[in-house]
């Protein structure tokens, strides 16, 4: 999609402290099933035994078992730790306060504002000068359904 986020892996990092406006990270862990960067949005694969892979919104077995964003990077078989909910810190790439959206570019999110064929919500932006933050932090909010639009 045109209006993709681009997270800039060496940006993502989890958010530890907690303040009025910020929440601590929320972790979990798996195996990867495929290469995968800092920053994307991935799914547990059931017909894998449950492998991480990259989710896409135009695939809805895919946006249907969307399961966070990779904090860390993996090859195959490797383990990879991934956000589950709260805060993570992803660099000055989000408007505060805006929706966001799995894309139909796997691994990837864009703004609700875009126009997909079907989407899943996985994050809000938030942040900005509230709570000391000048960027805003993606807060994680996943929607366990795809939607057609």
């Amino acid at each position: 999609m045109p209006n993709d986020v681009t997270i800039t892996p060496s940006n993502v990092a989890v958010v530890s402290t907690a303040t009025t406006t910020v929440q601590p990270t929320v972790t979990a862990r798996g195996i990867a099933a495929v290469t995968i960067k800092p920053g994307q949005v991935v799914y547990a694969d059931a017909v894998t035994g449950n492998l991480i892979k990259l989710a896409s919104a135009a695939q809805p077995r895919q946006a249907n078992t969307t399961v966070g964003i990779a904090l860390g990077s993996a090859d195959p078989n490797q383990p990879i730790t991934y956000a589950v909910g709260g805060d993570i810190a992803v660099g000055n790439v989000l408007v505060s306060g805006l929706v966001y959206v799995l894309s139909d570019t796997a691994g990837f999110i864009a703004p609700v504002t875009d126009t997909f064929t079907r989407y899943t919500v996985v994050g809000v932006g938030n942040g900005g000068a509230a709570g000391g933050l000048t960027v805003p932090n993606l807060r994680l909010g996943l929607i366990q359904a795809s939607i057609n639009k």
